[in-house]
């Protein structure tokens, strides 16, 4: 099994790995524990949930703030119709 870090994360098909690898190394899964690698899964898993939490609620907050900013737009908007 070959572990590969890319400089880049989007790449051609076309390109050749090694030539954008940082590191290049064959790794013996033996080396690896069974506690080790359920630590790194659920270590994984939490940061991606958290991430993914994070995000949502980033994502809520600027909808809310847009919704509100367009209604308040649309009430200037309509007071300046009516006074026309």
């Amino acid at each position: 099994m070959y572990v590969v870090l890319l400089r880049h994360h989007l790449f051609p098909v076309s390109w050749d790995l090694r030539k954008h690898a940082v590191c290049f190394r064959e790794v013996d899964m033996g080396d690896v524990s069974e506690r080790t690698l359920q630590v790194a899964v659920v270590v994984s898993f939490a940061v991606g949930f958290l991430t993914g939490w994070q995000a949502n609620r980033m994502r809520r907050k600027f909808l809310d703030w847009r919704k509100k900013r367009l209604q308040d737009k649309l009430a200037e908007t309509q007071k300046k119709l009516d006074l026309a």
